[in-house]
């Protein structure tokens, strides 16, 4: 994880002036690895692929 932020909204609706609403909101920044997609992703779908078409 690179990053992570959050907000914390307060609403108040005109049906219900007293009570206010609570919202959260988290935002998160993920960092990812290329070398780990092309081998757990890109290399075995080319192999299923070369399988398929020689057979």
């Amino acid at each position: 994880m690179k990053d992570y932020r959050s907000w914390k909204h307060s609403v108040t609706y005109a049906c219900c002036p007293k009570t206010p609403y609570l919202d959260i909101t988290y935002h998160f920044v993920m960092l990812r690895l290329p070398l780990y997609f092309i081998v757990n992703v890109i290399i075995p779908c080319l192999l299923f692929s070369f399988v398929i078409a020689v057979s």
